[in-house]
């Protein structure tokens, strides 16, 4: 998973879990890993979130959006701007219960 944003810190995941929000509040999990580590023969493994149609068509079209619009990009956009206001917040008051309670 070469392309995880934790890379940034060091850390590469073994495996990501995503859970109903891609499915747009329809019951919708997936998991994310290497291919490296798909040893299970097919139909071996289960869940809860499996098999429904209309979940599986609103997840691939939540995937496409996402991909589309370049997503991960203004995730990262406001993940910097969130952490220099919370590093500026900081340095300008030494108290991180005022930064809270500024927003």
């Amino acid at each position: 998973m070469s392309a995880s944003r934790s890379s940034r810190f060091g850390i590469e995941p073994d495996v990501l879990l995503l859970s109903k929000a891609i499915g747009g509040g329809l019951p919708l999990g997936v998991v994310v890993y290497d291919a490296a580590l798909d040893v299970w023969p097919a139909g071996t493994h289960a869940g809860t979130f499996r098999g429904n149609q209309l979940a599986l068509a609103t997840g691939a079209a939540a995937l496409r959006f996402m991909r589309l619009e370049r997503l991960e990009l203004h995730a990262r956009a406001m993940g910097e701007r969130l952490n220099a206001a919370s590093i500026s917040c900081k340095r300008a008051t030494h108290s991180s219960a005022m930064c809270a309670a500024a927003g």
